[in-house]
């Protein structure tokens, strides 16, 4: 594989071949770069030196994983290939006999885009041009490789002539052996299929130098055979058609004109080292190939019946092209105010150069079609000045395209500043005028004013310009970047610099500077910003030859500072934050202490506690209190200060853990956080359970006295005797069973007329003698246990008594029974138990 063929319109800038040389000698310390894709490079595929590039790709000569020299094609952009590989199709118009073998076609995903590539058989011996360079123009040459090439050239259209090549010149022809003159067929760009369409297509340009006159317009089949005529004119006389003797070429715009108005003249086929009628015989051939309608021009069968030394007819002459004008007239001079008038372009050209502001002057209004109508059908100098409807120029580059057009000579300047040669642009560049930049990326001057000599690069600059500007504004719009205007000043100023030096070598340089600079500690606030962060990811995966990296580290450029601001805001608003958050964790620090004390001084003022307590002890469903506390004066309140303190701990726990651990933020407040919420399983677990255990004891307690302690009789009643009895219920339980005489209400005179009976201090029942009578103050006990009935006549206590065989004797409330005198001599008789159940007999 060859170095790759140059994409403009015209021969006259070479494609570099790069020196043989390892790529690593061109990274300008750069180690880690990598132009090839990371499925190859993981495949064994190694780069030696680069072959050569082109507009669409650049092509680089490695070693494969067998250690077999491939030519690996890595595209700027996706490619639009026309057949599919290995396809029937594909098979049938590119076999390995007549086209350079295509291994394999792939893309990998690279920071976010698609890198395509092809990987294709190189050829060590060069392309045609080299191959003719070094062995001469022989006829015995000439006719080998016009029969090779016409073999690979039918053999790519196929029987129908269905596939075009669309760009045949010396240089898309590689030699694959030398000494058997092996030529095969490359660089299918251009290339499209006919199929069932007409054999007209609408069809991109290739290379002028070498393009049928029809492609201007439509291009078919036959266009590939003209092409063939021009490299064989190429082949016989040393240089092409429209090249100078210096190796120079016409511009694009001569040469178009020149295919549309006269034949190609054969005159240098009489100079060539061979007999008059070998000379004679190639002048056919060349008057059968370059035949202006292509309908009647020469293909397969035609060009196989020459090499057969058949003469198949010509529908053009073979002596030379058309006779130009045969007289001449005076020119109508064009007046150029305040300078004065002109007969020749060139000269208005160079006046138009010395007075730019009068030349504006002079084009605004109508000034342009005059000016126009002039140079087309006074001097007819046969340029169509195209551009000018393509782009809206304002005066002042209007002056700059037509000196640039009719005195290419002619130092060139554009807003005071000289756009004459690349180093010019550079020179604009670097001196920050970014409007004037600015007006120059707007306008797409740099194409129209592009010539053969300095400025034969420009169409490249501008192309490579606006796409690095336009890759660079989508990067920033799909990573979010702040593309600002003074971003896009900034890229704009930058990638004229870059892209006017046409050197990738500066590109590398370029990319490595920025990720370098950047990578310094003065911007590692910028290396906090994510977008920032990301651009910067992604520009380290692309290789750094193409557009791509370029685009991506101009922006990375013009916005460090951005990002640099920006990660500073961040961290001074972290600051700031923190700051904030300390001073809020200190006033919630200071709030959780206040709380905590507030209850700890709660907790020691004990009162408060056992008030609260008591109250959600006995008025609440939370502890309800025994049902066998009848009767709440038994709850002393020694036997329940404990359980109602523990009890009144627990809100104020509970409130004080709630209020640690449901206040936010947590942040600053862990230490406070955990202790809540240890309060609040502490109050749950521990608390809680002791409350209830020591109020469970009290509530015992306060049960066991009103059972087992007398009720306070004559502290609420007038008393005239009280008899207490130590008894026991069915479950052996200890009961204190009373019988108080005392007097009902409203009773006239003294002495006791009622009889009260108590367990505990629960009231069983009472009785009331009738008519005046009164009890005598004694009593008579009796239980079946018993061997005698107990007789008192004062308060006293009755217990237990023990047999006879010493075996004690139970005191049944049931079966206990009592009389009480009377002073009328009657008997109030009744058990202690049947009280209750009004069992009261008078006697």
């Amino acid at each position: 594989m060859s170095p790759v063929a140059d994409e403009t319109f015209i021969e006259g800038v070479r494609s570099q071949r790069a020196p043989a040389t390892h790529i690593e000698g061109d990274q300008a310390g750069r180690a880690e770069y990598q132009p090839l894709p990371p499925s190859l490079a993981a495949q064994g595929h190694r780069v030696i030196r680069e072959l050569g590039a082109g507009s669409e790709a650049r092509v680089w000569l490695c070693t494969n994983g067998n250690g077999v020299e491939v030519a690996v094609k890595v595209y700027f952009r996706a490619p639009d290939y026309k057949f599919e590989l290995n396809s029937s199709k594909y098979r049938r118009h590119f076999s390995r006999e007549w086209a350079v073998e295509v291994l394999q076609r792939g893309s990998d995903p690279v920071a976010g885009a698609e890198m395509h590539y092809e990987v294709m058989e190189y050829c060590a011996d060069g392309t045609l041009e080299e191959f003719v360079a070094a062995r001469g123009n022989s006829d015995q040459i000439a006719t080998q490789i016009l029969a090779r090439l016409a073999f690979c050239l039918k053999g790519l259209q196929g029987p129908n002539a269905q596939v075009v090549h669309g760009d045949l010149k010396p240089r898309n022809v590689l030699v694959r052996n030398v000494a058997a003159v092996d030529l095969v067929l490359s660089d299918f760009g251009l290339t499209f299929d006919l199929d069932q369409r007409s054999h007209l297509s609408n069809f991109g340009h290739g290379t002028t130098a070498y393009n049928a006159p029809e492609v201007m317009r439509v291009k078919g089949a036959p266009a590939d055979w003209w092409s063939l005529g021009m490299v064989m004119y190429t082949v016989l006389v040393g240089r092409g058609y429209y090249q100078l003797d210096d190796g120079r070429w016409l511009n694009q715009r001569a040469i178009e004109t020149d295919l549309l108005a006269r034949e190609v003249s054969l005159n240098a086929i009489d100079g060539l080292a061979m007999s008059a009628e070998r000379r004679q015989r190639w002048k056919l051939l060349l008057a059968g190939l370059l035949t202006r309608d292509f309908d009647l021009r020469w293909g397969a069968a035609q060009v196989e019946a020459w090499l057969a030394g058949q003469s198949p007819a010509v529908h053009r002459p073979l002596d030379g092209s058309l006779p130009e004008s045969g007289h001449s007239r005076p020119v109508q001079p064009f007046p150029f105010a305040n300078v004065g008038e002109f007969t020749s372009p060139a000269a208005l050209g160079a006046a138009m150069a010395e007075r730019p502001e009068e030349a504006a002057r002079m084009l605004s209004g109508k000034g342009i079609n005059r000016l126009l109508a002039w140079l087309t059908k006074e001097v007819c100098t046969g340029d169509d000045y195209s551009e000018l409807a393509q782009h809206n120029w304002d005066a002042e580059a209007k002056v700059v395209y037509f000196v640039a057009r009719l005195a290419p000579t002619a130092p060139l300047t554009f807003r005071g500043h000289a756009v004459t040669a690349p180093s010019d642009l550079v020179r604009l560049a670097q001196s920050g005028d970014t409007e004037v930049v600015g007006a120059l990326f707007d306008a797409r001057l740099l194409g129209g004013i592009a010539d053969d000599g300095a400025r034969s690069g420009y169409r490249m600059i501008d192309v490579n310009w606006h796409d690095v500007v336009g890759r660079a504004r989508d990067a920033a719009a799909l990573r979010g970047v702040p593309f600002t205007r003074q971003v896009r000043r900034q890229v704009r100023q930058v990638a004229l610099s870059i892209t006017a030096i046409a050197d990738f070598g500066s590109v590398h340089r370029y990319v490595a500077d920025v990720m370098a600079r950047v990578s310094a500690p003065q911007f590692a606030a910028a290396r906090e910003v994510d977008w920032f962060v990301r651009l910067c990811s992604d520009a380290e995966a692309v290789p750094g030859s193409s557009n791509d990296a370029l685009a991506l580290a101009l922006l990375i450029d013009a916005t460090a500072d951005i990002a640099g601001e920006r990660g500073q805001h961040g961290r001074d608003d972290q600051a700031e934050e923190a700051r904030r958050q300390t001073s809020t964790a200190a006033s919630r620090l200071g709030l959780d202490l206040k709380a905590t004390i507030a209850a700890v001084a709660l907790a020691a003022t004990v009162r408060v506690p056992v008030l609260i307590g008591q109250f959600v002890m006995t008025k609440t469903f939370v502890l309800k209190p025994d049902p066998n506390v009848y009767e709440a004066s038994a709850r002393g309140i020694r036997d329940h200060y404990l359980a109602f303190y523990l009890a009144g701990l627990i809100p104020i726990a509970l409130m004080l853990g709630v209020f640690l651990v449901a206040r936010r933020a947590w942040a600053g407040r862990r230490v406070a956080v955990a202790g809540g919420i240890a309060l609040l399983i502490g109050t749950l677990v521990i608390l809680l359970p002791a409350a209830m255990s020591k109020w469970h004891e009290a509530e015992g307690k306060a049960v066991a006295k009103l059972r087992q302690t007398p009720f306070p009789f004559a502290q609420e009643h007038y008393s005239c005797a009280s008899w207490t009895f130590d008894a026991e219920n069915g479950t052996h339980d200890a009961e204190l069973w009373q019988v108080h005489l005392g007097q009902f209400a409203d009773s006239p005179g003294q002495g006791c007329n009622r009889a009260n009976v108590y367990r505990g201090w629960q009231f069983v029942g009472a009785y009331d003698l009738p008519d005046g009578d009164t009890f005598t103050g004694e009593i008579v006990v009796d239980t079946p246990d018993w061997t005698e009935p107990e007789r008192a006549t004062s308060s006293t206590s009755f217990a237990s008594h023990h047999s006879p065989t010493d075996r004690r004797a139970r005191m049944n409330p049931i079966d206990t029974y009592v009389n009480l005198p009377t002073t009328n001599g009657r008997v109030l008789d009744f058990s202690l138990d049947g009280a209750g159940q009004n069992g009261f007999h008078l006697r």
